[in-house]
């Protein structure tokens, strides 16, 4: 955080406070300086903690590591400060996953996009949220089949699946988050909750140029390479 306004962060928070299942400690990396006061200072509903992390000046590889670096629980989340999720998107992951795999490493759900400008999804019939992903292909053949079933903000993931040296994630300006997703799945095929919980911005002001990036093809190139 720290791009966007203090008060669509804030938006960000509360859905993690008004989840109806989990406790959490929320870790916020300020990428650019900025007060959270009014933020931190409100421990209700399932925020138990709060722990503020500065990153100045940091790209998206290096705000994420120390992002990890300060995760202390059995399992993590990510959430940016344009996101969101619904208030029981961490009780339907879990319920999915004790279904599905009690041992699971990673759960996740569909996800939804919030397009500033709307998609028309019949003759004359626009809307601006659609769902953007929906679980995995049958067939995987390819990392890049499970990583772009994934947004940033999807998944539950156990830390024991961490690499213990989290600089093995730098050297990415971009695509970090289908790096980190790649080897959290690496072990097991992760379970889907068969629904579409967790919402991300398109097309906002102050939206990530990533897709733009001058080192795009590179990341790209280089994602391939190690996963």
């Amino acid at each position: 955080c720290g791009g966007r306004p203090v008060e669509l962060l804030r938006q960000a928070v509360d859905s993690i406070r008004t989840q109806t299942l989990g406790a959490f400690t929320v870790i916020l990396v300020k990428h650019d300086d900025v007060d959270l006061t009014s933020i931190v200072g409100d421990l209700s509903g399932r925020i138990e903690s709060f722990v503020e992390v500065e990153a100045l000046g940091g790209h998206r590889a290096e705000t994420l590591i120390a992002g990890l670096g300060m995760i202390e629980t059995e399992f993590f989340a990510i959430l940016d400060d344009d996101d969101f999720w619904l208030s029981d998107h961490i009780e339907s992951l879990f319920s999915a996953a004790a279904t599905a795999d009690p041992a699971f490493d990673v759960v996740y759900s569909g996800t939804v996009a919030v397009a500033r400008t709307p998609t028309e999804v019949g003759i004359d019939l626009y809307w601006n949220r659609n769902i953007f992903t929906f679980g995995l292909e049958q067939h995987l053949s390819r990392v890049v089949d499970v990583t772009k079933a994934f947004m940033s903000n999807c998944f539950v993931a156990r830390t024991a699946l961490l690499p213990p040296d989290l600089d093995s994630l730098s050297g990415l300006e971009t695509a970090e988050d289908s790096l980190l997703v790649a080897i959290l799945v690496r072990n097991k095929r992760p379970v889907f909750s068969y629904k579409a919980t967790a919402f991300f911005r398109r097309g906002y002001d102050g939206a990530s140029d990533w897709q733009t990036h001058a080192s795009r093809s590179r990341d790209l190139d280089a994602l391939r390479l190690r996963t």
